[in-house]
């Protein structure tokens, strides 16, 4: 039996004769049949009658060839890093000790060693998971290859990145992507989560604000732009054209309903209209995506106005319930 691509046996594994698929009915020597067994095992995990806990199991690859533009870029980043660790570690803009302060000493051991092939090996290895994803990205300096690329898929889309050492594959993406805005957050994620800290990627790079939510002028800014809506600025209001201030003080709609959002650590409120809203993509999503704070739903208050008003005040509305 020939078996094509995507095409499945009844009988269970499957095994292979001069480039001929075999179905396991077909081998008749039993021991031939259980070194296919352990071989698809090991290697493929093939689904197989006798495995019930794996009924649909896919083969999924994170790994592709590097192209020499990937290879060098990666290469140019890994050394560029190399003469300056603060690309990666976050800038610290508030006022007291950073909690960040270890990872930074812990960094800078790696640093001394940045040409020391087997010590930066064995940094990548044990110790603070961002300061062994800093050892590992150097190793790429030191060996001047990336042949392989793994792939981190997510909602935001793919990102390639190395693999080297024993590193958490979000520090890898972060540290090896420290010019993008957007990636380089990955590596701070879990500090931002464990030590109750906010971080906010900035054009400038990583910044943290220690404890305080309180995200920088230039950040907010930053945010504000980056919203592919035509908004205009009202001192702490950025509102589309078919909503004025007066309704969003009211908290109420004149014409068309809207969305009303307040940012509570910027203190800032983005108001837009049903029409405009439907052709955009979504604030809090564009607003979130480079900030690393404890409790992202914390962040944001949202309201929904409409023209709807009542004729008389009830004391259990029904109305208000399913705005």
């Amino acid at each position: 039996m020939i078996l094509r691509d995507n095409e499945t046996c009844m009988n269970g594994f499957y095994g292979f004769d001069n480039r001929r698929f075999l179905c396991n009915s077909e081998i008749r020597n039993p021991i031939q049949q259980n070194k296919i067994k352990r071989y698809f095992y090991g290697h493929f995990l093939i689904h197989s009658e006798t495995m019930p806990k794996q009924k649909k199991l896919r083969i999924r690859t994170g790994a592709r060839t590097a192209s020499k533009v990937q290879e060098k870029e990666m290469i140019s980043k890994a050394k560029k890093i190399r003469k300056n660790p603060e690309l990666v570690i976050p800038k610290c803009e508030h006022e007291g000790k950073c909690p960040l302060d270890r990872v930074r000493r812990q960094v800078a051991r790696v640093q001394s060693v940045a040409d020391d092939e087997k010590r930066l090996a064995k940094f990548a290895k044990s110790g603070d998971q961002l300061a062994r994803a800093y050892a590992a990205t150097l190793l790429l300096a030191v060996s001047e290859k990336a042949p392989y690329l793994a792939v981190l898929r997510t909602p935001y889309g793919e990102i390639a990145y190395a693999i080297r050492g024993s590193v958490k594959k979000e520090k890898l993406v972060g540290v090896q992507n420290y010019d993008k805005t957007k990636w380089r957050l990955l590596s701070v994620l879990d500090l931002a989560k464990k030590k109750g800290l906010h971080i906010y990627s900035t054009k400038k790079g990583l910044v943290c604000k220690g404890h305080e939510a309180a995200p920088p002028d230039y950040f907010v800014k930053e945010m504000i732009s980056a919203l592919k809506y035509d908004l205009t600025r009202d001192d702490d209001l950025y509102a589309c054209e078919h909503i004025s201030r007066k309704d969003v003080a009211d908290k109420s709609a004149s014409t068309d309903p809207y969305i009303l959002i307040f940012w509570k650590s910027a203190d800032k409120k983005i108001a837009v209209c049903q029409s405009c809203a439907s052709k955009k993509s979504s604030i809090i999503t564009t607003l979130n995506q480079n900030m690393a704070v404890p409790k992202p739903e914390h962040e944001f208050e949202i309201d929904v106005m409409t023209p709807l008003t009542c004729s008389e005040e009830c004391g259990d509305c029904e109305v208000e319930k399913h705005i």
